[in-house]
């Protein structure tokens, strides 16, 4: 597990996604699927930014506040 934002690959599969966020695998696929994460297609692997992801989780939290 990381403990720093800074120690995370640069791109993160599913799993670790699944790890950071607390989301389960199938969802982060499914919003990868979706276009509603930022991600990258590979084949059949999603590969999701570092950077893109934490801005999509600011932008998430921000959205839920607002609500």
């Amino acid at each position: 597990m990381f403990t720093n934002w800074d120690e995370l690959p640069l791109t993160l599969g599913v799993k670790e996604v699944s790890e950071v966020t607390g989301y389960g695998q199938a969802r982060i696929r499914e919003l990868c699927r979706a276009k509603r994460i930022p991600c990258i297609r590979l084949g059949r692997a999603f590969r999701i930014p570092r950077d893109s992801l934490r801005r999509w989780l600011e932008a998430e939290a921000e959205r839920a506040v607002e609500k």
